[in-house]
């Protein structure tokens, strides 16, 4: 049996059909939980493998049992999963950056507290209603507040980015001790 380098197996698993569906199941999480939460006071979105990720997937994970001519590989919907899971958890990170401003109030008396001795780049600040806008919606034909929310994300995303990075490189480093040595099964994750 020919053994397969791990570029070539790299290949098959980051195919276009698998990013496209990774980034579809993504965008429906990120637009879901917020809208779960809000409209129809759902917990969609509160676990550590949360539904809303996972309802995509199962979609996806059943096409490929019924439509056997299109199947995707165990790879295929590692991508998937992968593209699901840690992009939505992209929608906790924008709420900590815009909730010390909104839920300031005199009770807690954050303003006086809190906020000074967080640095402006790390959080939204509430200039042209960014933070109220996150949270209680824009006005129609209003503009984004791209500069509000530019320099919080560019100072966060790298940070993020990494340890996302970082949990994969360990859960890879690690998968020949859990699948070979220690044999734990993941059906899903198996060549």
């Amino acid at each position: 049996m020919k053994k397969l380098d791990s570029n070539t197996i790299s290949a098959r698993a980051m195919t276009w059909r698998a990013l496209l569906l990774g980034a579809s199941a993504a965008v429906f999480v990120n637009i879901a939980s917020p809208y779960t939460e809000s409209a129809g006071f759902s917990n969609f979105s509160w676990s550590y493998l949360p539904e809303g990720a996972v309802i995509p997937f199962l979609a996806i994970f059943v096409f490929n049992l019924i439509f056997r001519h299109w199947a995707l590989t165990s790879r295929e919907l590692t991508i998937i999963f992968i593209n699901a899971t840690s992009i939505f958890l992209i929608y906790f990170f924008l709420a900590a950056i815009v909730s010390p401003h909104y839920f300031a109030s005199p009770e807690n008396e954050w303003r006086e507290y809190l906020l000074p001795y967080i640095p402006k780049k790390l959080i939204v600040q509430n200039t042209h209603h960014a933070v109220e806008w996150f949270y209680e919606g824009m006005p129609k034909g209003a503009p984004l507040p791209w500069r509000e929310w530019s320099a919080p994300l560019a100072f966060w995303l790298p940070l993020f980015f990494a340890i996302l990075l970082a949990s994969y490189v360990l859960i890879a480093v690690f998968r020949k001790q859990w699948i070979e040595r220690e044999k734990l099964a993941y059906p899903l994750m198996l060549p």
